[in-house]
């Protein structure tokens, strides 16, 4: 499993990996990245996992804004209680 992770932030580089926005990185790419850096990406997955999350954030306004502040926070919150970057890497023994 270490391995299989570390090719998919191999592919995409950690500030796209594990930084979550809802309306863009979100967990359709971090699928793909996985995947894909790991030979099992096919058109077929890529119908179903690849849906169009845009469209949900069409009209939102000041709530993409409210949902992306909320998410900054809990990135923060996790940071302070779990450490940064490599630390939370090698702790969890994803090697590099």
């Amino acid at each position: 499993m270490n391995e299989f992770l570390k090719k998919g932030i191999d592919k995409v580089g950690e500030s796209e990996y594990f930084i979550y926005r809802s309306s863009s990185t979100n967990c359709q790419h971090w699928i793909k990245a996985n995947l894909s850096a790991n030979g099992l990406w096919s058109e077929f997955v890529n119908k179903f996992v690849m849906q169009d999350a845009d469209k949900i954030y069409e009209n939102l306004g000041l709530l993409e804004k409210i949902n992306q502040k909320i998410t900054d926070i809990a990135h923060i919150a996790d940071v302070a209680i779990e450490g940064a970057g490599a630390l939370v890497i090698k702790r969890k023994k994803v090697v590099k």
